[in-house]
């Protein structure tokens, strides 16, 4: 699957999931006319009813991006890249840019416009001969809980879209996965900061250092500013018919919903903004949190997913629960008193939901509001 992109060229693309019914009326033709660039849907849902949110990058931009990305991996023509996403993702399009620089090989898995199947996966990757990997936590999470074993070929795999959580970092080193993690977004042509080589030879969650095309800082609430030639062009909201279009920089800084810590050029995620949530007075991470209901799955060694919500409370503001796809009751009651055993009181889970399933979008990511509406159906 080619993104079919000159990188050198003025011509402009737009690359959404065919599958999103927004854009059945929508083309390139409709927005705001870019010479060289790109447009993208967020990860996020539509902006407001059945308006769509997409974001302007240029060409430049990513090729920014790519060549400090290059630098990070020491990635050059001898390296091939196996890419599990695709170009109306910025964790596959951002590859093409990298090889573009480099001159490496480019193959993509054979699944990639299909339901993620990991065993399928593995098998094309055990054959492609890549040394680099792009993959996002819960692809990770599938390839180690079927115990699959890393190839020698691959010297390193970077796993950002999502908070990598420490026991799986673990997990899967010990499985000799490569594994880099990474923060980034796709308002800044996909990473950040990202954890050194160096790391995969010692023991032990690496610290992500933040890429050289960036600088990064944090206000007095912990809320995250990039400036960078990375960064987007601006934001088109809306409809097929009507179609605004914003630049949200300030002064060239563009100022994200994440909360981070920045200690010389290395950068410690915190959350959203909207993660965290107050109970009783008091603030609560819910990414705090998920990482110990993660833990704990871990070492009861049960594949299951489970995710915190949190639920409007009329007496306490808001209230902590479970949402837990497991096969009975009793397992998810057990995941429930060790969860609340590990929390303070206010932190506690005063429910436990048993769902079908955690809905997440193609990178991964939990979609809460229909997290939130399947329990609201319970």
């Amino acid at each position: 699957m080619d993104a079919a992109v000159n990188w050198e060229s003025d011509e402009s693309h737009l690359f959404v999931n065919p599958a999103r019914r927004e854009i059945d009326s929508l083309s390139i033709e409709k927005l705001p006319q870019l010479p060289g660039h790109i447009w993208l849907a967020t990860s996020g849902t539509s902006a407001r009813g059945d308006e769509l949110k997409l974001v302007a990058l240029s060409k430049k931009a990513f090729l920014a991006s790519a060549a400090s990305v290059n630098q990070h991996l020491d990635a050059t023509s001898a390296d091939s890249w196996f890419v599990a996403l695709p170009h109306f993702h910025v964790g596959g399009l951002s590859i093409a840019a990298r090889a573009h620089l480099s001159g490496s090989r480019v193959e993509h898995w054979s699944g990639i416009l299909q339901k993620w199947n990991p065993e399928q996966f593995y098998r094309d990757l055990s054959r492609s001969n890549c040394s680099l990997l792009s993959l996002v936590p819960t692809q990770l999470w599938d390839l180690v809980n079927l115990q699959k074993r890393a190839p020698a070929f691959l010297r390193a795999a970077v796993v950002g879209g999502g908070a990598l959580h420490a026991d799986l970092y673990r997990r899967s080193r010990d499985l000799g996965w490569p594994v880099l993690p990474s923060y980034g977004l796709t308002e800044c042509c996909s990473q950040v900061a990202t954890a050194v080589l160096d790391s995969l030879r010692a023991n032990g969650s690496p610290r992500l250092q933040i890429l050289s095309h960036l600088d990064a800082r944090t206000d007095e609430n912990g809320r995250l500013s990039l400036r960078s030639e990375s960064l987007l062009t601006g934001f088109a909201i809306g409809t097929a018919d009507r179609v605004r279009f914003t630049d949200p920089k300030i002064d060239g800084w563009f100022r994200t919903d994440d909360l981070a810590e920045i200690c010389d050029r290395h950068l410690s995620f915190r959350g959203r903004g909207d993660d965290l949530v107050k109970i009783s007075g008091e603030i609560v991470s819910q990414l705090a949190l998920q990482n110990i209901l993660e833990r704990l799955i871990a070492e009861m060694e049960e594949p299951v997913e489970a995710c915190v919500i949190s639920i409007p409370d009329e007496r306490r503001e808001h209230r902590i629960a479970l949402a837990i796809a497991a096969p009975d009751d009793s397992l998810g009651a057990a995941i429930l008193e060790k969860f609340n055993r590990e929390v303070l009181p206010h932190e506690k889970a005063r429910n436990c939901f048993l769902v079908p399933r955690i809905p997440r979008t193609e990178l991964g990511k939990v979609k809460r509001d229909e997290l939130l509406r399947l329990v609201a159906q319970l």
